[in-house]
């Protein structure tokens, strides 16, 4: 199944340079992701990983909710995932054509701050 099928845009009809009508209805898996300063290789890594059907199945059916480990000392304490799967729902909910994935860099740069800025 195609959810996002070849040839849809989710784009600004403002910024429609071409002068060809494009499509503004937002499509699931079609969604954008802000650049939150240096985030260009987190978001493109965020994007193959939200497209991976099984990781994508994985989110989307909350099994990440069911399977964290909240009483590890080690670990996030599913802190992690959940923002994860927050933003897999935001990619394919069709709800805006951008996602700002500000909550998962912040858990992120929490856990793991060499990656911070």
């Amino acid at each position: 199944q195609r959810l996002a099928p070849l040839g849809t845009h989710t784009v600004d009809p403002d910024n429609d340079r071409d002068g060809q009508s494009l499509s503004t209805e937002c499509v699931p898996g079609a969604t954008g992701l802000h650049n939150l300063g240096n985030t260009c290789f987190m978001n493109a890594t965020l994007q193959c990983l939200a497209n991976t059907p099984l990781l994508r199945e994985y989110f989307l059916c909350s099994q990440h909710l069911r399977e964290s480990n909240e009483r590890s000392k080690s670990s996030s304490k599913g802190k992690l995932a959940q923002e994860f799967g927050s933003v897999f729902l935001e990619l394919w909910s069709a709800k805006s054509s951008v996602v700002s994935p500000r909550d998962l860099k912040r858990t992120i740069d929490q856990f793991a701050p060499q990656f911070a800025g």
